[in-house]
């Protein structure tokens, strides 16, 4: 049966010339954003004995792993902003990367709606692989059907157990992150995911403007989709 919407094959009229079929390129881009958090000890702190230990250490290893938080959620839930001389730069989330198959529940999201979703994804050409989430939608997943749920105890990243959940349209590794937000999920292809570091987290000391210690733990990056 013919179709009226969809070109079936590339027929050609006998003894025609090549004729060029091509669209144009939409740039994808994105900005680096420098992520900054301040340390200050003073110098009676640094001298004084801690059962935590060494004060400029410590503060500089707290303040990393709050950068680290920043980073995570800007990564997921970042504004593009292109910065000038007074403002700062900002980089594009995964949340405003998903253009397309955004769904919204609004309420009780049932198994057979997220296979609707994820067959969305699969007819207009995606193959994702990994579940990003919440707790809650973690939970729901769970709830749905434990017999797909696939574990394996050696499997562990950043000290959450990883799980497999076996659908018809694939087999997604399901990562639960505390920084997404509450009941969202993205579906997500592992292999199209990656960072553009221009300076790793690292501590710089800062000149002294008291009688203690000023630096910061800083980090330049953004998302490459």
């Amino acid at each position: 049966r013919r179709s009226s919407e969809l070109i079936l094959t590339n027929a050609q009229a006998e003894n025609a010339g090549p004729e060029a079929l091509a669209t144009a390129k939409t740039e994808q881009h994105n900005y680096t954003q420098i992520f900054i958090r301040p340390v200050d000890v003073s110098r009676t702190m640094q001298r004084v004995r801690s059962t935590e230990g060494n004060e400029l250490e410590y503060q500089i290893t707290k303040q990393a792993l709050e950068l680290a938080l920043d980073i995570e959620r800007a990564l997921l839930r970042g504004k593009l902003a292109g910065g000038s001389d007074t403002t700062a730069r900002a980089l594009k989330g995964v949340n405003d990367w998903l253009a397309s198959e955004v769904t919204d529940a609004s309420g009780t999201l049932s198994i057979s709606e997220f296979n609707s979703f994820l067959r969305g994804i699969w007819e207009n050409g995606g193959s994702p692989d990994m579940l990003l989430c919440d707790g809650l939608f973690l939970s729901v997943i769970h709830e749905w059907n434990v017999g797909s749920l696939q574990v394996a105890p050696s499997d562990r990243i950043g000290g959450v157990r990883v799980t497999q959940w076996v659908s018809p349209f694939g087999v997604f590794t399901i990562l639960p992150d505390r920084q997404v937000g509450t009941g969202t999920c993205y579906a997500l292809t592992s292999g199209e995911l990656a960072l553009a570091l221009i300076d790793d987290v690292h501590y710089q000391e800062l000149a002294r403007t008291s009688d203690g210690t000023n630096g910061q733990v800083v980090a330049e990056l953004d998302r490459k989709s």
